[in-house]
């Protein structure tokens, strides 16, 4: 679920309560342009995880932000316990940036889907993380 959807963190950690009661897993988002303040205690303490864009919504192929990492690493010291996904821009060469912040999950689309070879782009990334 998108903060930025919603009039308040309030309104949001409800219609979190909602969809878990329904069964499904939870996430809720934050776009990069947004204060990290905008997720407090509330929603993401009922969420299953968390997703920090690293680029503004809204279109692929975009560039990995430099001010992501620091954005990561000081949710993660927020939230230690609360898993941190990450989604935008993201490939080889800062991948690990990103996890070393302290992301536990990856959203990636470009560097696979503009690859010559998808299934060797992905493989490349998985032999990077382990």
């Amino acid at each position: 679920m998108q903060r930025e959807a919603y009039t308040s963190e309030d309104e949001m950690a409800r219609e979190v309560e909602v969809a878990r009661g329904m069964g499904y897993g939870v996430g809720v988002s934050l776009d990069l342009p947004s204060p990290l303040a905008l997720l407090g205690e509330v929603a993401v303490r009922r969420a299953d995880f968390v997703l920090l864009m690293t680029v503004p919504m809204g279109r692929g192929g975009q560039e990995y932000s430099p001010k992501a990492n620091s954005r990561i690493a000081e949710f993660s010291k927020r939230f230690p316990e609360v898993p941190i996904w990450v989604d935008g821009g993201l490939k080889a060469d800062n991948i690990l940036a990103a996890r070393d912040a302290g992301a536990s999950g990856f959203v990636v689309g470009s560097f696979i889907t503009d690859s010559r070879n998808p299934l060797e782009a992905l493989k490349r990334l998985r032999e990077i993380l382990d």
